[in-house]
């Protein structure tokens, strides 16, 4: 349902390991500073601009919008479509230095550039190196990226497996690209959200749907100005730093489990259920397979589910039984070259 979106405008802190600092006590949130009347969809991607205005990604909407809180007006940066200045499918917001800003196109596998006047700049395609659709999170000052490995086919870390059962990896790599001498490495893995695959047909016509199973356990992380990344572990909930020197870790963040009760299930399935938060993706050699099969409802007997909830959910990529509205492409486009796939979200 569209609602109003709210921007609570944080101050800056400085990363400090865990070790170094004990586990800190929890904050409440105060009042937003500023709050934007005007409805959207599905908001995907914010980044606050030095004059106060606000560049929002609406997938839903296939929009990025500059809006200004000041003022209650917004505007649409680009548009949709293929060529200069269009985004087919626009997802997060990388902030660069200056108030310009990289705006993730994974419908068209590469990036815009947004310059701090709001106009479309300059498109920066994907380098081979970082293989399928990446999950591109942040910058650091030098400009270089940092991003989360496909794991759909073709991603560096191998990604899911299509000769045969089909399966997902348990973790990907986080990559980094030095834009000014065009190389990507390593800084380590993350453990992703574990999936259900479900497949029907044979194979001249195949239908596949993949769901993100119930409370899945998975890594979240984020990268500083500085160029560390700060990885949290889900296994016993500690932060480790990686810099592609070395890695410090924290000690780990003692929790309560929360047990998982049937209105919580409920409300996860309902999610689920929600067609732009399926992937499905139907295969019939050249050209289209015809319609695709019309996928049943999940059911809370459909998974397996844990008796409590893990320490954190990666919320602030996308929350519990959702995938990623792009998800949906990025698995088609991937399988499309390695399987001759079609996809349908």
């Amino acid at each position: 349902m569209p609602r109003p979106l709210i921007a609570a405008l944080l101050a800056g802190a400085v990363a400090v390991p865990l070790a170094a600092q004990g586990n800190p006590a929890p904050r409440a949130l105060k009042s937003p500073d500023a709050k934007f009347e005007e409805p959207f969809d599905q908001v995907v991607a914010l980044r606050e601009l030095a004059n106060g205005r606000v560049l929002v990604t609406d997938v839903a909407a296939k929009a990025v919008l500059l809006a200004d809180f000041r003022t209650q007006a917004h505007s649409q940066v680009g548009r949709s479509g293929q060529g200069p200045g269009e985004y087919n499918l626009p997802g997060d917001l990388i902030a660069l230095a200056g108030d310009t800003t990289l705006v993730v196109d994974r419908g068209n596998r590469r990036m815009l550039v947004i310059t701090p006047d709001g106009k479309m700049g300059a498109t920066i395609t994907f380098p081979e190196a970082l293989g399928g659709i990446p999950d591109l999170r942040g910058a650091d000052r030098q400009g270089r990226l940092y991003a989360q490995a496909s794991p759909f086919p073709g991603g560096p870390g191998g990604g899911m497996r299509i000769d045969g059962p089909m399966e997902m990896p348990d973790s990907v790599p986080i990559l980094r690209w030095d834009r000014a001498k065009n190389t990507v490495d390593t800084l380590g893995k993350v453990k992703i959200a574990s999936m259900k695959i479900n497949m029907s047909g044979g194979q001249n016509s195949r239908t596949v749907m993949i769901r993100q199973t119930p409370f899945a356990a998975a890594d979240d992380w984020a990268v500083g100005s500085e160029g560390v990344v700060a990885a949290v572990r889900t296994g016993d909930y500690h932060v480790e730093w990686l810099s592609g020197r070395q890695r410090t870790a924290g000690r780990p963040v003692a929790h309560t489990p929360v047990r998982i009760n049937d209105a919580e299930k409920e409300a996860w399935l309902a999610r689920a259920r929600n067609n732009r938060n399926r992937i499905t993706v139907s295969s019939g050699g050249p050209g289209r397979a015809g319609p695709s099969q019309q996928m049943p409802e999940a059911k809370a007997e459909d998974f397996e589910w844990p008796e409590a909830k893990p320490a954190f959910t990666g919320a602030a990529r996308q929350r519990p039984g959702e995938l990623d509205g792009a998800g949906g492409d990025a698995v088609g486009a991937a399988l499309d070259e390695r399987a001759g796939l079609d996809a349908d979200v």
